[in-house]
């Protein structure tokens, strides 16, 4: 629903047709001339306001149209990097569980693992928006800008883990993970609540929940 623009403009052109007709009311013979060219002045500049009232209302209904355009597609990039992100953590996450299984079972692990496959992968469009964020809503800039900021962490984390990885390593990095999903099925709620994507086998189910769900705590920490 449009909000009323101008709205001193619409009681000004009442007031004007109200005048209007209280003098046409009470006109007689001898004014009638002088208060028909009054009323006629007075119903001229009302519509003149109004139709200037109805050409901004026009102008601020278009502008207001174009930005939600934009922010609906702009949405809907962030959306899709997300899916990548979400894909990315959920490799990461299973490496880590594999990992501390396969100590607990009585394997081991190799000291300078390549984990770079398992950082969080990047998110280009989103990360050149820059100032174009500030069209979002707050809850929006601020979800985005804390997940950006968890997951350079967790980059960073994973990097340093490569030159001593290990159980306590795995865990570690598991619980960073789990931190970033709960995070990320945030970001997900905000801009594609309606998001799904299906894991292996299983059936489509919403991004939001696979996230809340891979991220609990791990039974064994």
């Amino acid at each position: 629903m449009w909000r009323l623009i101008g709205f001193t403009d619409i009681l000004i052109v009442i007031l004007l047709l109200l005048i209007g007709a209280l003098l046409m009311h009470w006109q007689n013979m001898k004014s009638a001339e002088a208060i028909a060219t009054l009323v006629g002045a007075l119903l001229g500049g009302a519509a003149l306001l109004l139709g200037n009232w109805i050409n901004r209302w026009n102008e601020r209904r278009k502008t207001c149209k174009d930005l939600e355009e934009r922010v609906s597609k702009l949405k809907a990039m962030i959306a899709a990097e997300l899916v990548n992100v979400a894909c990315g953590l959920i490799d990461a996450k299973e490496m880590m569980d594999a990992a501390v299984r396969t100590v607990k079972a009585g394997g081991g692990l190799p000291n300078n693992a390549d984990l770079t496959l398992y950082a969080p992968r990047l998110m280009p469009f989103t990360d050149n928006l820059g100032s174009e964020l500030l069209i979002l809503e707050q809850r929006g800039i601020d979800v985005l800008a804390t997940l950006r900021s968890n997951l350079a962490t967790t980059r960073i984390s994973i990097d340093k883990a490569r030159r001593s990885f290990g159980l306590l390593k795995a865990r570690q990095l598991g619980n960073v993970i789990r931190q970033d999903m709960k995070i990320l099925s945030e970001a997900f709620e905000h801009f594609a609540p309606e998001r799904k994507f299906a894991l292996e086998e299983k059936n489509p189910e919403f991004a939001t929940a696979i996230l809340r769900r891979l991220s609990q705590p791990a039974v064994d920490s």
